[in-house]
């Protein structure tokens, strides 16, 4: 039985709203309500009848449609979603499968789905409100207009400046809150200066494990996780870091856990930007087709760097990479290698291929949204 349904990558969502502020296109997100009771579904399910109703005794309904809490109600919404939406033109992604795309002469609709959630990005205003009559035809869909609000992340948009913010002031002030650290003293850095955290400084005695009994340090990490993935690639290391000790955290684990609340407290107005001009760092992309625009100078550039046997307890190193576009990140990632490296030179190489990789992916996404580009992808790592 498939119970699994795909969602778009944060990376999709990003780059697409850079490009609509490269190229000052339309951005508005629509929400299907009840979006697991439109799928029909392929296996004979029965189900008890609610209590109130006059059914015979030992009777049991025979479900056609899916409901919330069936294990595979998100798969049979996806692929009744994903059956509608070729039906209306569009021809999904193979680089990412919850990203689709419309195209007419010079008109254009991307669309990106996270379940139920829609972001839409076109060129022409008259279609995009086309396709959103044609989907209320088959669901009961929300409309919310221009895009705000998109998965936990706010997006703030200037046309004048030709500016898209995205920001998680609002999600940060309210872990602050959960965490009960309003008044937490902000830091300037996620981790203490030279901190070096290892097993020793996990729990080692009867003590210590009372003390940190009640201590909500995977779900600290865990809300942390979602902002360092999804605008915050400053906290991506401290939350790798601690992300390795999820199952016996010690006391200096969860003040540094706090330091990155702290931290996050002190850079509320953190944002990622993008802009109709970009910068020199990622000036956008090359030309879409039918649309005439030209290749630029630099589509993305990216930087890769690797630390060697920096884990005590290991001697794997950490690497990390973030590739620009538009001016802002479109994609970042902090992880320990899998491998001991040999060499810095080694853990340099080892942390540049999944960079390379990570640009390839994006790349090939963007060719298949119809987006030529001819401009070579810069990765600057130290040799």
């Amino acid at each position: 039985m498939e119970t699994t349904s795909p969602v778009a990558r944060l990376a999709s969502y990003r780059s697409l709203l850079s490009l609509a502020a490269k190229l000052n296109l339309e951005a508005h997100h629509l929400d299907i309500e009840t979006a697991f009771l439109n799928g029909t579904l392929d296996k004979e399910i029965y189900m008890k009848a609610p209590d109130g109703l006059n059914t015979k005794e030992g009777n049991v309904w025979k479900l056609r449609k899916s409901l919330y809490g069936l294990k595979q109600a998100s798969h049979v919404w996806n692929k009744l979603l994903d059956g509608t939406l070729k039906k209306l033109g569009f021809n999904r992604c193979g680089k990412d499968t919850c990203v689709y795309l419309y195209r007419l002469e010079n008109k254009f609709i991307i669309l990106a789905v996270h379940v139920d959630d829609m972001l839409i990005v076109s060129n022409s205003n008259l279609k995009l409100t086309e396709m959103k009559l044609n989907l209320t035809k088959y669901f009961k869909v929300k409309d919310l207009g221009e895009v705000k609000f998109l998965l936990g992340i706010e997006v703030i948009r200037d046309r004048k400046s030709g500016l898209i913010e995205l920001s998680q002031q609002v999600y940060i002030n309210q872990l602050l809150k959960r965490f009960n650290v309003q008044d937490i003293k902000a830091a300037t850095t996620p981790l203490s200066p030279g901190i070096r955290l290892t097993q020793d400084n996990c729990l080692t005695n009867e003590e210590e494990m009372r003390d940190m009994a009640n201590v909500p340090y995977a779900s600290l990490i865990g809300a942390l996780m979602y902002a360092a993935i999804s605008t915050r690639p400053d906290i991506a290391f401290a939350v790798g870091a601690l992300s390795r000790f999820l199952s016996n955290p010690g006391r200096r684990h969860w003040a540094e856990a706090k330091r990155v609340l702290s931290y996050l407290k002190g850079t509320l107005n953190y944002a990622i930007c993008y802009s109709t001009d970009g910068s020199t760092i990622g000036n956008v992309f090359g030309y879409l087709r039918g649309i005439g625009m030209r290749p630029t100078e630099d589509s993305f550039e990216g930087f890769s760097n690797s630390d060697w046997a920096g884990c005590v307890d290991t001697r794997r190193s950490t690497s990390g990479f973030v590739w620009i576009m538009g001016g802002g990140a479109i994609c970042w990632r902090s992880k320990l290698q899998t491998i001991v490296t040999l060499s810095s030179t080694e853990a340099e190489y080892v942390g540049a291929t999944p960079a390379v990789q990570e640009v390839i992916w994006l790349r090939d996404l963007l060719r298949e949204l119809g987006i030529i580009d001819d401009s070579l992808s810069l990765l600057n790592m130290d040799n």
